[in-house]
Order: structure tokens, then C-alpha cells, then sequence
């Protein structure tokens, strides 16, 4: 299973493993990270598998819907050297946060408002995001689509002790630096 997430604003998206899938609501933050990138999404789940899917026939694929938040880390903030040859090592840290993607309930996509989220989030729409990631990727029962809903909000670990992300109430993550 993977997670693909359109940022907010782009029509271009980036993979996530599922080994970043939380069951917890709790982040504890690593040693050496000095900040995060905190960033709130809606998602749908795919249900049935296909290849090229046009956005016709996209809702056949997908079946349940929900709210997330990825957490990032960033070398903002970063209690690491600043040397050029920990570059590769910074970034290996940032990008292998296990445990950083945080999901809500699922409901049904016929029971989920997407239209709220659309039109006070001004993004785009879960059947173009489908036929868009299934042009390149062969989507597999199990995979999530993510919208990002807005901008990156950012956490130093220094100013801020402990923090809670939440998503409309629905989602409450702790995150414990």
C-alpha cells in the first residue's frame, strides 16, 4: 500500500510508504530534528485496483474517505552541523519519520462533504487526483490519495514544548518534542 499526496496548490504528487501510518495519536519527536512540517489533507482509500483510470469511472475505484495529517521534519530548525556531507544524512532522517502519518475514520464517499473542503480549501477533486496518479502508477486496493488542504504550518522543536494538531475535531494528534 502507499500513500499518494498532492501538495497544496500543485497538480503533481509524491509517494509515502505505508510504514508511515499511524495507529497512535501520540508523535514523539527524534534527536536531532530541530522542526517539523505539519500539514492537514483529506484522503480517499482505493478499494479496487486499475491502471490509466479515467475520472469518469474513477468513483468505481475508490469507496471510503477521511481526514490526515502528515508530519515532516525539516533542517530549518535543525540542532544537526550545517556541513556540506551531513546533507545526505539530514535528509535521510527527515524523510524516514515512521509513524508521521496520522488517518481519521473513513466514511463512505457518498457520505463525505467534498464539496465543503473544495470550496473553502480551493483544491482539486478526488476523481481528477485518481486519473492523474493512475497515468504513472498502478493503483492497488488499499492505496490512499491525499489532498493537501493548505499551506505547510511549521513547528520549532526549540520554542514549542508540546503541540496538538487537529483537523475540524475530528483528528487530535499530540506531538511531544
Amino acid at each position: 500500500m502507499d500513500i499518494f499526496t498532492f501538495p497544496f496548490g500543485l497538480r503533481e504528487f509524491y509517494a509515502r510508504p505505508d510504514t508511515s501510518i499511524s495507529e497512535d495519536t501520540n508523535f514523539y519527536a527524534p534527536d536531532g530534528i530541530g522542526g517539523f512540517l505539519i500539514i492537514p489533507f483529506i484522503y480517499l482509500k482505493i478499494s479496487r485496483a486499475g491502471k490509466a483510470i479515467v475520472k469518469q469511472f474513477a468513483p468505481r475505484h475508490y469507496s471510503n474517505c477521511g481526514h490526515g495529517i502528515h508530519i515532516c521534519g525539516t533542517d530549518e530548525y535543525s540542532a544537526l552541523p550545517n556541513k556540506e556531507e551531513d546533507f545526505s544524512y539530514k535528509k535521510a532522517l527527515y524523510d524516514s519519520l515512521d509513524n508521521s502519518t496520522f488517518l481519521s475514520q473513513t466514511v463512505k464517499a457518498e457520505d463525505f462533504d467534498f464539496k465543503k473542503y473544495a470550496t473553502e480549501f480551493n483544491i482539486g477533486n478526488f476523481n481528477d487526483s485518481v486519473e492523474i496518479v493512475s497515468k504513472y502508477m498502478s493503483l492497488r486496493s488499499g492505496d490512499i490519495i491525499a489532498l493537501e488542504l493548505a499551506p505547510i504550518a511549521k513547528i520549532n522543536v526549540k520554542t514549542h514544548k508540546n503541540g496538538e494538531a487537529a483537523i475540524y475535531g475530528d483528528l487530535k494528534i499530540s506531538v511531544i518534542c
